[in-house]
């Protein structure tokens, strides 16, 4: 007959010494015979089930977090490729290729204006300032708008001021 224990169990008790009780013939299993040693082999069973359980637990999250840390490797990588790649791409043309509205939404978004705030200031629609601004996202050859600011505040064509719009 077979023990209710696995064996990794019992090669563990053996490891530590510690005796499983005789049953009272040889071949058969040990049962409990009064309340106490029925109540510990429950309360045993029951730690025995969150041991796996805590098992199980921490195998799923060493996985995940081989997977994040297989993601970090990945995304540094192209933090890495992507830096590269704005430090190689050749700087713009200086600012005076700009019209003066041009400079304009250049300078307020330098400065931290947003878009609607912009519209409103230099009394135009959005649809308007969007279409400026991709016009200085040409100009400038950048990926994007706040790319294309900080191409210009590098250049010094626009300074970044914390009290208005200054171009």
């Amino acid at each position: 007959m077979s023990s209710p224990i696995p064996p990794d169990v019992l090669a563990r008790m053996a490891e530590l010494q510690l005796e499983f009780p005789r049953g009272p013939l040889p071949g058969r299993p040990w049962r409990p015979v009064t309340h106490a040693e029925d109540m510990l082999l429950r309360q045993a069973q029951r730690l025995d089930g969150i041991r796996r359980q805590l098992l199980a637990e921490h195998r799923r999250l060493t996985g995940q977090a081989r997977s994040l840390a297989g993601r970090v490797t990945e995304l540094e990588q192209e933090t890495t490729r992507l830096h590269r790649a704005l430090l190689d791409k050749p700087l713009a043309e200086p600012m005076p290729h700009l019209s003066p509205e041009e400079r304009e939404v250049l300078a307020a978004a330098a400065a931290g204006e947003g878009l609607d705030a912009t519209a409103r200031r230099l009394q135009i629609s959005p649809s308007v300032l969007k279409y400026r601004r991709k016009r200085i996202l040409q100009r400038y050859r950048a990926d994007t708008f706040t790319q294309a600011v900080a191409l210009a505040v590098d250049a010094g064509d626009v300074r970044p001021s914390r009290t208005g719009v200054a171009p």
